[in-house]
């Protein structure tokens, strides 16, 4: 699996793929989406938002084999049910974080909450 690198941190223990789907209002039908980029606000994710993050895609093999189906089929249903007005944007992630004793990551001053920057 290919490295994750956007890391704001500089860390090098993430490796990540992505896929988009989507699935119309109130069904247990989904459909797998073009690929695309993994987009996060700022305000969502302060690590590592506000970029437009291009991963590799998920293989089509697992993205499309048996236990991905049955897990989107039931999150479909499941949500179709909740929400049976809206039609979903799914965004599957297929990661690995790796331990690495002699490599630490350090979050950026920039990044941090305010609460743990001192200012207000």
């Amino acid at each position: 699996m290919p490295m994750d690198g956007y890391m704001a941190d500089g860390g090098r223990y993430r490796r990540r793929r992505h896929a988009t789907l989507s699935a119309p209002a109130s069904g247990s039908a989904y459909r797998v989406e073009p690929h695309q980029p993994h987009y996060q606000t700022l305000h969502y994710n302060t690590l590592n938002g506000g970029v437009a993050r291009h991963y590799e895609p998920i293989d089509d093999a697992i993205l499309r084999g048996a236990t991905m189906n049955s897990l989107f089929t039931l999150g479909c249903d499941v949500f179709g049910r909740l929400a049976p007005y809206s039609a979903w944007h799914i965004e599957t992630h297929q990661f690995r974080i790796e331990h690495r004793a002699a490599s630490p990551a350090r979050r950026p001053a920039s990044r941090l909450p305010r609460e743990c920057t001192g200012t207000v």
